[in-house]
């Protein structure tokens, strides 16, 4: 069995955790390093497993709780068939950390990226390992959806692998209360404004807000921003958004945020009005859904938080207890639209051991361990529903894969200085949704600096 050691909490918020093969120990990650500017040798496309005997892979990323138990569990057979050594380490903000690090030259092999943005920023400036070459077969396979392996490719050449998907078009709501209070799951943004208005007309709260996303602050309100726009002014206005073909401070920019206010700018329809919302992370929020007493009855989030879920409420089927409904949207015959978050995997230092690794993990063999410990959808296609360990990642999953019109979160795809002003935006228009005209403004500003700098067109950043 392979071995893992949980270590402590460093100044940067990291929990480092390690799983080794039989042997315990390896080499220091940097042994046998190829740079990522340079060729890569044959020895690494064509891995021998006497080379991996001894090694270590070190990988830094976002994970925590079930999310990284079950990482171990996709790691621990790759671990004792090869004897590597395989630290992880964790953080909730990769972006500063990873960008850290190395500036001081102590890049981690591996990094689990959750902005496309910052995928291509560390690819422009030679820091990544291309990964075409490496994982040719395994890109062949996977059926990625049309813009992904684009979106995190600079010059055609890719650099990110997209690798865990997200659903992030699906409203939680509690089954139970909804039959006992004869509430009806609404099927237009129309029927969803009406029942928060019912529901808060009661006496109660409707809605679980959860702005403090940790390093992502605000995080959790720019999807509710993506999804009302691409439903009410259509994809095509959504990748021009996207491109920042169209600035901030255009109409369908603006018509989301107040759209949006319909839902979060009404008295009583936030759980605890506006500071508990800026105070309160997504795992609370879901709490207050399947709470003894309920304190919110709706919650927006995406479809990874299943297995935490199943630790506040079982996972009793669909029309019980734990439950969600698609995103509504905003006409009757619209076809179902999705946006979809992604984290994608990094090669930072070429090693046999790294690129070992990093096959193993975009096998379809390692993912199925993951999917069938629930909250993980493959980006790429080709692992059959009847794998999902229960029904709602199966459900999430098979929203994703039938939307008529699916999308890639947009804040994941801009540079990140803009998303992290559009983050900051949707904190400060809950505050005062009176300043809407300011904030946009605002980012604009942002954007417009960001998007030259880059020198991105965004022409195949959001198909």
């Amino acid at each position: 069995m392979g071995r893992r050691c949980r270590g402590t909490l460093l100044v940067l918020c990291l929990t480092v955790l390690v799983i080794g093969g039989a042997r315990g120990r390896g080499a220091p990650s940097g042994a046998g390093t190829v740079p990522v500017r340079s060729q890569l040798p044959a020895a690494v496309l064509e891995i021998r497993p006497e080379e991996l005997a001894g090694t270590e892979v070190t990988l830094l990323g976002p994970w925590t709780g079930p999310d990284l138990d079950s990482f171990w569990a996709v790691v621990e057979p790759f671990c004792r068939q090869y004897d590597v050594r395989v630290t992880f380490e964790s953080t909730p903000d990769v972006s500063s950390v990873l960008v850290a690090r190395i500036a001081a030259g102590a890049a981690p092999d591996l990094a689990v990226i959750p902005s496309l943005g910052l995928v291509r920023r560390l690819a422009g400036e030679g820091h990544l390992a291309g990964l075409g070459g490496l994982l040719g077969a395994s890109l062949a396979r996977g059926g990625f959806p049309e813009g992904w392996l684009e979106a995190a490719s600079v010059g055609g050449e890719l650099f990110g692998l997209p690798y865990r998907a997200t659903n992030e078009s699906i409203v939680w709501y509690n089954a139970e209360e909804f039959r006992r209070r004869k509430w009806t799951i609404p099927l237009t943004w129309k029927e969803l404004v009406a029942l928060s208005g019912e529901i808060a007309a009661s006496g109660l709260s409707p809605w679980a807000l959860a702005l403090d996303g940790g390093a992502a602050r605000g995080e959790a309100g720019t999807d509710w921003i993506e999804n009302i726009l691409l439903r009410a002014s259509g994809p095509e206005a959504y990748d021009r958004w996207v491109r920042h073909s169209i600035p901030w401070t255009d109409p369908a920019v603006r018509d989301a945020f107040e759209r949006w206010g319909e839902i979060v700018g009404r008295p009583r329809h936030v759980s605890g009005g506006v500071r508990r919302a800026l105070e309160m992370d997504g795992e609370e929020a879901m709490g207050l859904l399947y709470a003894a007493v309920p304190e919110a009855y709706l919650h927006l989030q995406g479809s990874a938080v299943v297995p935490r879920v199943a630790k506040r409420a079982p996972l009793r089927g669909p029309g019980r207890e734990c439950d969600f409904f698609p995103m509504p949207s905003f006409g009757e015959g619209q076809g179902a639209a999705v946006v979809a978050d992604v984290e994608a995997l990094a090669l930072l230092r070429v090693t046999p051991q790294s690129v070992a690794l990093l096959r193993h993990l975009a096998s379809v063999e390692a993912q199925v361990v993951w999917v069938r410990r629930g909250g993980f959808i493959p980006a790429g296609c080709g692992i059959e529903l009847k794998e999902y360990a229960d029904p709602l990642s199966r459900r999430a999953a098979r929203q994703l894969a039938e939307a008529s019109v699916l999308r890639l979160d947009a804040s994941c795809q801009m540079p990140p200085a803009v998303a992290e002003a559009f983050r900051e935006g949707v904190c400060e228009f809950v505050e005062n949704p009176a300043r809407l005209g300011a904030i946009l403004a605002a980012v604009e500003r942002v954007a417009h600096r960001a998007y030259r700098e880059a020198g991105e067109d965004g022409d195949a950043l959001a198909r």
